[in-house]
């Protein structure tokens, strides 16, 4: 049975969307997600618009994480882990390379694609099991024009 993941958005009446792991394209990203939220994860979302149709949230750097089921053109209900070259980054390597590893929710297609002008590969990680219900969480993150909370964990069974 596949791996699932929770998003939880408490300022949105703690609206809870599920996502299923891609651990059979993408096992090593999947790995490190899961270890990842042994503990769930809290932090703070952001949103691409006006340019892209995608919430983001950093998660902890991951050095050695490789590209695997990659895609530049991520559908609706995609989620896709990032890890590239960004000024203004969560993570700095011991190469001195400033990195970002951010996690994009997709609520319609939309493209990787960086203000510098590049194209960018996302590890293909996981599916929404109902993009419909972001809109509720759309809607609130327009109308608080900030960033809201997110969290989260692995699900329970």
């Amino acid at each position: 049975m596949p791996k699932e993941i929770e998003l939880i958005f408490p300022e949105c009446d703690n609206k809870t969307l599920v996502a299923v792991l891609h651990e059979d394209r993408a096992p090593v990203s999947c790995k490190k997600i899961w270890d990842l939220l042994e503990k769930p994860l809290e932090e703070k979302l952001g949103h691409a618009w006006p340019r892209l149709p995608e919430l983001w949230f950093f998660v902890p750097p991951m050095p050695g994480l490789p590209y695997e089921n990659g895609t530049v053109l991520p559908k609706g209900g995609d989620l896709v882990l990032y890890h590239y070259d960004q000024k203004g980054g969560n993570y700095t390597s011991p190469e001195g390379r400033v990195m970002a590893f951010d996690i994009g929710i997709y609520y319609a297609q939309g493209y990787s694609y960086l203000s510098n002008g590049n194209w960018i590969s996302a590890n293909l990680i996981g599916e929404l099991r109902d993009v419909k219900e972001l809109a509720p969480i759309l809607a609130h993150q327009f109308m608080i024009q900030g960033k809201q909370k997110i969290i989260v964990r692995r699900k329970s069974a």
